[in-house]
C-alpha cells in the first residue's frame, strides 16, 4: 500500500475514533454548542474521508482490471494472449476437462508484410481472427500466441468441422486488396495425448508443419 493511502486511512481511523470520544462527552454536556458544532465538524471530516476512501477502492479496481486487460489480451486482435491461454488450460486440466488444442499458422504471412507492408499485415491478422472466431461460436475460444501464430482450445467432442471450415476460409483485406493465403492447422488432445500442456502444444506444433510442409513453399 502506498504511503498516501496508508495515512488516508490512519486519519480516518483516527477521526472516528475522535468522533466516539466527541459524542460521549457530548452526551455528558448536551447543552455545550461549542462540541455540538465540534461534532458537526467531524463528521463532516469522516463523510470526506469515505469518499476519499471509496474513491480510491474504485479507481484501484479500475487499474487492476486494466493490468489484467494488458497482461491477458492480445492488444492487436483483441483475442486473449499466451498467458490467458496457459491460464484456461491449466484450468481444464485441473477439472480433467477433455480438450483438443489446435497449433494455426498463417502461411506466406511473411509474404504479406514484404509486399504490402506491416500496417496492412495487422489488418490481415485482425480480419483472420475475426473470421474464425465467428467459425468457433461457443465450441472453443481463440488465443493470439505471437506473430501469425494462433492457438485454439476445442471443447466439443471433435474438431473436424472447425478444421474443414477453417481450410476453405477465404476473405481479402479491402483496402491493399490481399486475398487470404491459407493456414495450416494441427491438433492434439487432452488427456489422449498427454497429461500436462507442454506436449500437447508442441505435439500439435508439429503436425501443423508437416501439413504446412506439404504445401508448395511462398
Amino acid at each position: 500500500m502506498e504511503d498516501r493511502t496508508k495515512n488516508i486511512f490512519l486519519i480516518f481511523s483516527l477521526s472516528w475514533f475522535l468522533t466516539m470520544v466527541l459524542f460521549n462527552v457530548q452526551f455528558t454536556y448536551p447543552q455545550n454548542r461549542i462540541l455540538k458544532v465540534i461534532c458537526l465538524l467531524v463528521m463532516a471530516l469522516n463523510v470526506t474521508l469515505n469518499f476519499i476512501i471509496i474513491y480510491y477502492l474504485v479507481i484501484n479496481y479500475k487499474n487492476i482490471n486494466d493490468l489484467k486487460e494488458i497482461a491477458y489480451m492480445d492488444s492487436l486482435t483483441g483475442l486473449k494472449n499466451r498467458n490467458s491461454l496457459f491460464h484456461d488450460a491449466q484450468e481444464l486440466i485441473r477439472k480433467n476437462q477433455r480438450f483438443y488444442l489446435i497449433f494455426i499458422d498463417l502461411d506466406c504471412f511473411k509474404q504479406v508484410n514484404d509486399l504490402y507492408g506491416h500496417l496492412a499485415g495487422d489488418e490481415y491478422l485482425c480480419v483472420f481472427a475475426g473470421k474464425t472466431e465467428k467459425f468457433l461460436k461457443n465450441q472453443g475460444m481463440l488465443y493470439r500466441m505471437s506473430g501469425d501464430e494462433f492457438i485454439c482450445l476445442f471443447m466439443e467432442k471433435d474438431p473436424e468441422e472447425f478444421l474443414e471450415k477453417l481450410s476453405h476460409l477465404s476473405f481479402s483485406v479491402t483496402d491493399c486488396y490481399i486475398p487470404f493465403k491459407g493456414c495450416s492447422a494441427g491438433s492434439a488432445v487432452f488427456p489422449d495425448d498427454c497429461l500436462s500442456l507442454d506436449k500437447p502444444i508442441s505435439l500439435a506444433d508439429k503436425k501443423m508443419y508437416r501439413k504446412k510442409n506439404k504445401k508448395h513453399s511462398c
